[in-house]
Order: structure tokens, then C-alpha cells, then sequence
């Protein structure tokens, strides 16, 4: 299978095929290989199968995208239809099960920027930027922009 890593120096696309990395019974995420010299800029980089490249043994055609999407999906909703239901007086005069699960979801959506920068270069730099700015909006919406920019 041919894939694409990218040059530890210049952050170009280096082609190879993806068989050549990988041992004999191992599905790891990212397989170490070896050496070349990037086409781009000549210097020496390590291959790598990207996190995209290898599928899961348990899910051979999982989509990160789409989990992704499924897990923001439901951190949005979910705290929504609780705010609803609690609004509604579905949970009678106490609202403690709304504020538990408007907490437990609308934690990963105040994380939602450091959740799509993960696999970035700068993920850290996203977290913390997330985690100390993001209560303003502003804080959460340059968190956001970075993560979703290209490296």
C-alpha cells in the first residue's frame, strides 16, 4: 500500500510504500522505519505510517473523521436536550441529574479545540491555551482556529 508521511524538516508529503514498515504480525500506529533523504529538502528524515494509515484491528475501516464528528455531535446535543428536559420540569424540582450531565458533556465541548489539535505538532500549546484562555470566548475561539489550521 502506498501512504504518505511527512518530512520531519520541511513538513512535505514523502510517498513509500507502507508494507515495507511494517513487521510481521504488528498493527501499531505509528511504525518507525527507515532513514531516506526527503526528495524535497534533502535531509535525512525517519518514514512513518500515519495514524490514518494503519486500520484498527477491531475496526479495519474505522474513520477518525467520522468518530470525531460523532463524539462533538454528542457533546453539543446532549447537554442541550438535559438543559431542555430540566427546563421542562422532567426532573421535577431537582435539577442536580441536568447540572451532572450538562457537566459530564459540556466538558468535552469546552475541549472541543484541544480535542481536533491532538495530532497536531503544537497539541500542547492548544490544550493549554484551551484549558487557561478558553472561559472567554475569545480564548476558545483562537483555540479553535489553531487547532483546525494546517501544521
Amino acid at each position: 500500500m502506498i501512504t504518505k508521511c511527512e518530512c520531519q524538516h520541511c513538513a512535505k508529503p514523502i510517498e513509500f510504500e507502507a508494507a515495507d514498515l511494517q513487521r510481521s504480525g504488528e498493527t501499531p500506529y505509528r511504525v518507525m522505519g527507515q532513514f531516506v533523504d526527503c526528495p524535497h529538502c534533502g535531509q535525512s528524515t525517519q518514514l512513518y505510517l500515519p495514524r490514518h494509515a494503519v486500520a484498527s484491528p477491531k475496526n479495519p475501516g474505522a474513520n477518525p473523521k467520522a468518530t470525531e464528528a460523532i463524539i462533538i455531535f454528542a457533546a453539543i446535543v446532549l447537554p442541550l436536550i438535559a438543559y431542555a428536559a430540566s427546563a421542562a420540569g422532567l426532573f421535577g424540582d431537582s435539577e442536580d441529574f441536568a447540572i451532572i450531565i450538562i457537566a459530564v458533556f459540556g466538558l468535552p465541548l469546552y475541549f472541543i479545540p484541544a480535542i481536533i489539535g491532538r495530532k497536531k505538532k503544537n497539541a500542547q500549546a492548544i490544550f493549554m491555551l484551551n484549558l487557561l484562555a478558553g472561559w472567554t470566548f475569545i480564548g476558545w475561539v483562537v483555540a479553535m482556529v489553531w487547532a483546525c489550521t494546517k501544521d
